[in-house]
């Protein structure tokens, strides 16, 4: 076991495994962000891109919530 610790006390993080880890870690960030910029005010769920099917706005893209039926919460694309 202690072949093992001795290992690993040598070893150091090289500046590529940081950088990679930062960017890593933005990229988890913006995925937040990004979730919470499209979240429902109503509800929290995230909302997504849909496309109507019928009636006087079909084709046309909406965000609709994601907890439909429970949460109805639409707004305009």
């Amino acid at each position: 076991m202690w072949i093992l610790s001795s290992l690993l006390a040598g070893l150091k993080p090289s500046i590529k495994t940081h950088v990679k880890y930062i960017n890593h870690v933005k990229t988890i960030a913006e995925q937040k962000q990004q979730r919470d910029d499209n979240a429902c005010p109503r509800c929290g769920l995230p909302m997504v891109l849909r496309t109507a099917r019928s009636g006087t706005h079909q084709g046309n893209q909406f965000w609709g919530c994601s907890g439909f039926p429970k949460c109805r919460t639409v707004r305009s694309a």
